[in-house]
């Protein structure tokens, strides 16, 4: 029998606990919370990640400070030189804990803000004073040179607001703005009941595309070609362990390739659960082939497998944001080409009598 390499693991994403502080309206993760690995597991876990060759390490949750031992899984990390992003809402960062996470070679910090205004931010955290004690983390970060990613998760409730935050977090670090809803890892839909939509929709891609590098897409770089491409890097370069030991191919992506308990990392990475996935490409998307917004969607497997049971599917979390990008690039092209005719119309020749 012949027996594949499996492809290199570059990145490893450990949900480290199920707590939260916080209870976002729309968050993907809503268990109750599972029994988490022991710290001894967690090392155990890193050592067989950097044999596979995994350089990135990302560090979630829940909100990874719900653990004691976050700071020791953190020295972990760095004694084994992995390049770690901690994901946290960030209410447990100061000034000294920014110092802190420095020291233990964390070099990315991704925060959520939900908006501009505080009072719509802490009606999603359902926490008041979450938006101030988040955005001075993020100063506090800054202070002491941590790269800082700002996701800002668009829903009907905060959709008008987008440029204004928009504007306000690209002068304070890098920004993620994500359109796309998908389900709970439970399998809940209720998350896709705030997905935004219509002209708020594509007026507020329009304010991403209009900031240019700073949001991460221009409208140049659309449409995308997709046939040629691999949906995303879940399950082929990317996968994340969960609470309780379950290896999936990402944190959103809850198809259950073995558990840690029970065989090896090499073991689950080599095994046959996650071989489909990486032989699937867009030309096995059917229900996508063709589709006019294709070049400008945003495919994410692991949603399409939650709302649809099938990652080879389609799902509205893909497809109502990308008929939005499609034409918020529209309209952007037809001001540009309006806006470059009015410049090169030769100037009125005035006639003397």
């Amino acid at each position: 029998m012949t027996h594949v390499k499996p492809p290199r693991l570059s990145a490893l994403s450990i949900m480290v606990t199920d707590r939260c502080d916080q209870a976002c309206s729309f968050c993907y993760s809503k268990y109750k919370p599972r029994t988490e690995l022991s710290f001894e597991k967690i090392v155990s876990v890193l050592d067989q990640a950097a044999d596979l060759g995994a350089v990135w390490l990302v560090v979630t949750g829940g909100d990874p400070y719900r653990r004691r031992d976050l700071h020791a899984i953190l020295q972990a990390a760095q004694e084994r030189r992995f390049a770690v992003t901690l994901k946290t809402h960030g209410m447990h960062i100061d000034q000294d804990e920014a110092q802190r996470l420095s020291d233990l070679g964390v070099q990315r910090v991704d925060l959520s803000v939900h908006s501009r205004d505080p009072q719509k931010h802490d009606a999603v955290t359902r926490v008041p004073g979450s938006h101030r004690r988040t955005i001075a983390a993020l100063e506090a970060l800054k202070n002491v040179g941590i790269r800082v990613k700002s996701s800002l998760v668009v829903t009907s409730n905060n959709v008008e607001d987008v440029p204004e935050t928009l504007s306000m977090l690209v002068e304070k670090s890098a920004v993620n703005v994500g359109f796309s809803m998908g389900p709970s890892l439970t399998g809940s839909l209720d998350p896709q009941k705030q997905q935004a939509q219509g002209e708020a929709l594509i007026r507020a891609r329009m304010a991403v595309l209009n900031h240019g590098p700073h949001s991460g897409c221009v409208p140049e770089s659309y449409p995308r070609p997709g046939d040629q491409d691999v949906p995303c890097q879940a399950g082929r370069g990317l996968a994340a362990i969960l609470p309780d030991g379950n290896v999936t191919p990402c944190e959103v992506f809850p198809l259950i390739l073995g558990n840690i308990h029970e065989e090896s990392l090499a073991s689950i990475w080599s095994g046959q659960a996650v071989q489909p996935l990486r032989d699937s490409s867009y030309k096995d998307h059917k229900e996508c082939s063709g589709c006019e917004a294709q070049g400008y969607c945003k495919f994410c497997p692991g949603y399409s497998y939650s709302e649809r049971g099938d990652w080879r599917k389609a799902s509205r979390s893909h497809c109502i944001p990308a008929y939005a990008l499609k034409e918020a690039v529209r309209r952007i092209q037809v001001e540009k080409t309006k806006g470059d005719k009015e410049v090169n119309q030769p100037a009125a020749v005035s006639r003397s009598a």
